[in-house]
């Protein structure tokens, strides 16, 4: 009687409800049992007649129960209820109740679950076991309810939007609080971006180190003292991260370098190219002197001149800032002397020294205060400053004195009390141009000093377009009035406040009686005079018989007005009055002549001229020439007066 693994099963269930139940794989036989007894399948078939032999109702009632139940049906099949109940078992004289039952068993395949008596709660939802899981929550919480309403409203207003600014989850991965997205979403439209201004809670951006200083791991800030003192000059970052910043340092306070000093020590030793210092904003205390002696130009720069200050500092008296052998530019800084007691008074305690012959050197946006000479210029060096401001210093601005030649250029700078703002000490063959700057000078004061003896020059230096404040004195040492010329290239043009030093000159002569004898009638010849009165020249040379000569080598051309009276030893005389151009011989050129006619004989004329002679150039010499149609005559020019003036 081959049973499936199904009976196997309902075995186990029917016990539930059967005192006992057990299934013998060898003889075949099901056994009952309950209080009345012990029974096996093998009686039912023997028996089923025999009426002393009945199953009691309470057994068969179990097994009716067990064969009905919903869980009894799934495990044991209609064909073992068949099997274990045989027609013959079903005809057998059993007692009314059992045999209604097995006859009720055996007709059907199912019976209805709501016929079914003492069956359990089946399982429809985690909810009926909630309790029994492990972190379940019975109930949702009023706030995540909430939440869950607002997400579910938000995803819809997101479905419902273009999709040019949602990010599919194939593509990426979106992270952002729900509600403040729908609300830039909502503003931004078909934007295909969101501003980040528009970003609520979005974090800080890094823009620099100092910001997470004391969050890297091995940082040190703020530096220590005897770090500070002992090691302090730290290695530059590497040149890779730009090719821009290769030779770039800065120095400060969490800086390459904390000190200029320490900064100018490691160039000295791993200087490889032309190189920047970048000095912080603050002060820059300097203690000795800093000297500049590198095989690149370097370049010291500041914040502004309003923010980086180089102060002298204890240890400074007598010495100079810097004393620069190389070349050196300085840019948007301030160096200061007054910051230590009593500095500038002693010789030496100069801001910036120059004594290395070749040096070339910039100055710009920068101010020098406080020194004994602001800037001191001892070699043949090219020193350029521009958009500067020199003052409070208590011997010279810049002073310049070489040996050999050196060369100045002054521009857009100003002077404001210092003794001398520009001293021209000496040199031999050097240049210097002073251009657009403004001397403010106080009584005694001079704004550019010039030692002749000294100096010498080399072609045409200027002093242009600067400003003055017609207190002291503008100038002092040049003399444009020398008959030798020396200064007379030297140009000085178009300063407020002073003269315009331009070739110009002035001739009176009054009362002359020495006569002009005329050899050869219509000839001309040289005015005589016994002695000039009054004269003024500025790059002209001017002689005691009225000549007058162009000194620069610089071509201009020269206007000449002239008046006076002249008079004939002879009645009726028409005569002839003009300016000679380098003599009467040769190359020579009468300019301008005039007739002035005289009635009666040695009785005074009035005459005048003017002269325009183009492209007058050294060594050019005017004089006056007298002409008479009559040979034998003489003529005098009684009075005499000349103004000459070239452009």
């Amino acid at each position: 009687m081959g049973l499936t693994n199904d009976l196997i099963i309902a075995q186990g269930e029917l016990n539930k409800y059967l005192g006992g139940i057990e299934y013998d794989n060898v003889t075949g036989l099901l056994t009952f049992t309950d209080n009345s007894g012990t029974y096996t399948t093998a009686d039912f078939n023997t028996n089923a007649t025999t009426a002393s032999y009945s199953i009691s109702s309470s057994v068969a009632q179990y097994a009716t129960n067990a064969l009905t139940a919903s869980y009894a049906l799934h495990s044991v099949t209609s064909s073992f209820v068949e099997h274990v109940v045989s027609s013959s078992f079903a005809s057998s004289s059993l007692s009314s109740s059992y045999s209604t039952y097995a006859t009720t068993a055996e007709t059907i395949n199912s019976v209805p679950f709501s016929s079914i008596t003492g069956k359990p709660t089946l399982l429809s939802g985690s909810t009926q076991i909630a309790s029994d899981i492990s972190g379940a929550f019975d109930s949702t919480s009023a706030s995540i309810s909430t939440r869950l309403v607002t997400d579910e409203y938000n995803i819809l207003q997101l479905t419902n939007k273009s999709g040019s600014y949602v990010l599919t989850a194939a593509t990426y991965s979106l992270h952002v609080s729900m509600s403040d997205f729908a609300t830039v979403a909502e503003n931004a439209g078909t934007a295909s971006r969101v501003d980040y201004n528009n970003v609520v809670n979005r974090p800080t951006l890094l823009s620099g180190s100092n910001q997470i200083a004391t969050d890297i791991s091995g940082a040190i800030y703020p530096v220590s003292s005897s770090l500070n003192t002992t090691n302090a000059i730290l290695t530059p970052v590497s040149s890779s991260v730009s090719h821009n910043l290769k030779y770039r340092y800065t120095v400060g306070h969490g800086c390459n370098f904390e000190t200029l000093q320490l900064a100018i020590t490691w160039l000295n030793s791993n200087m490889t190219g032309p190189s920047e210092l970048l000095l912080d904003a603050g002060i820059h205390l300097i203690t000795d002197t800093i000297t500049v002696n590198l095989p690149y130009t370097l370049n010291i720069r500041g914040f502004t001149i309003e923010h980086t200050y180089i102060n002298a500092s204890t240890g400074l008296t007598g010495k100079p800032m810097f004393d620069i052998k190389s070349g050196c530019f300085f840019g948007q800084c301030r160096l200061n002397g007054a910051t230590l007691a009593s500095y500038g008074t002693l010789t030496g305690e100069n801001g910036i020294n120059y004594t290395q012959n070749g040096v070339y050197s910039e100055l710009k946006d920068i101010q020098i205060c406080g020194f004994n000479k602001a800037v001191n210029i001892i070699s043949d060096s090219e020193i350029f400053m521009f958009d500067a401001i020199i003052c409070d210093n208590l011997s010279d601005g810049i002073y310049c004195k070489s040996t050999g030649s050196s060369n100045l250029d002054v521009e857009v700078t100003n002077f404001e009390n210092n003794p001398s703002s520009v001293t021209l000490a000496g040199g031999v063959g050097s240049m210097f141009d002073i251009l657009n700057n403004f001397f403010l000078t106080q009584t005694g004061q001079i704004g550019i000093t010039y030692s002749a003896s000294a100096y010498s020059y080399y072609d045409s230096p200027t002093i242009t377009g600067n400003k003055w404040n017609n207190t002291g004195s503008f100038q002092k040492g040049f003399d444009f009035s020398r008959m030798d010329g020396r200064d007379a290239n030297i140009v000085m043009l178009s300063n407020g406040g002073y003269e315009d030093k331009t070739p110009h000159c002035k001739i009176n002569v009054v009362d002359n009686y020495k006569p002009t004898n005329i050899v050869s009638a219509s000839g001309f010849y040289k005015a005589q005079f016994i002695a000039t009165g009054s004269n003024y020249s500025c790059k002209f040379a001017t002689g005691s018989d009225g000549r007058f000569t162009y000194i620069p080598k610089n071509s201009k051309d020269t206007t000449i007005w002239i008046a006076g009276s002249i008079q004939c030893d002879q009645n009726n005389r028409t005569l002839t009055v003009a300016i000679a151009k380098n003599g009467l011989s040769g190359s020579a050129q009468v300019l301008s002549p005039m007739k002035a006619r005289t009635a009666t004989s040695n009785t005074p004329y009035p005459f005048a001229l003017i002269v325009y002679a183009e492209d007058t150039v050294n060594p050019t010499y005017f004089d006056l020439v007298v002409s008479s149609p009559t040979a034998g005559d003489n003529i005098i020019v009684l009075d005499y007066s000349c103004f000459t003036q070239s452009r």
